[in-house]
């Protein structure tokens, strides 16, 4: 994968960060991409660490997602 591409996703990766600091939902949702594409990346260049690594992350952004949406409709 192109070396701009990881520079971007580490940017977007950080960004979605920043937006669950601000309690937004939508940084589950940057993460979900931005884990997606390491994960990706370190398949493709045989980082099997730290594609597992990248993976278990995705796996929690899902769960993020997922009880995010729990929590607000509970309080609703």
């Amino acid at each position: 994968m192109n070396m701009w591409v990881m520079w971007v996703a580490s940017g977007a990766a950080l960004a979605g960060a920043e937006l669950i600091n601000r309690r937004m939902r939508a940084g589950f949702a940057v993460w979900l991409v931005t884990n997606a594409v390491f994960v990706v990346n370190n398949v493709a260049i045989g980082q099997w660490a730290q594609a597992a690594l990248f993976s278990a992350y995705f796996v929690l952004a899902v769960r993020g997602w997922v009880t995010w949406r729990q929590n607000v409709a509970e309080t609703v």
